[in-house]
């Protein structure tokens, strides 16, 4: 998680690197933005092998972070609980 607040990270990802992400995901502690298409040369379609995805924390992963940062247990605590029960 560390990784999708640093600066020095890939704006976009593949398909393939967006299933490094999937547990996080999965938890509500990422989210993965629209599609981004490579448009052909030509201006006149676009390569699918080419489409990039955007990753990043949502509100939930940035708490989480930040109190793990901070080195705070309870506003962790609060962070991991918030939105639970979201997939029930």
């Amino acid at each position: 998680m560390l990784f999708l607040v640093s600066k020095n990270r890939p704006a976009h990802y593949s398909a393939e690197g967006v299933l490094n992400f999937s547990g996080l995901i999965a938890a509500g502690l990422a989210k993965c933005g629209h599609e981004q298409l490579e448009v052909h040369a030509r201006g006149v379609g676009a390569d699918k092998s080419k489409s990039r995805w955007a990753i990043d924390l949502t509100e939930r992963g940035k708490l989480l972070v930040e109190a793990w940062k901070k080195g705070d247990q309870k506003a962790l605590e609060n962070a991991l609980q918030q939105n639970a029960g979201l997939m029930e």
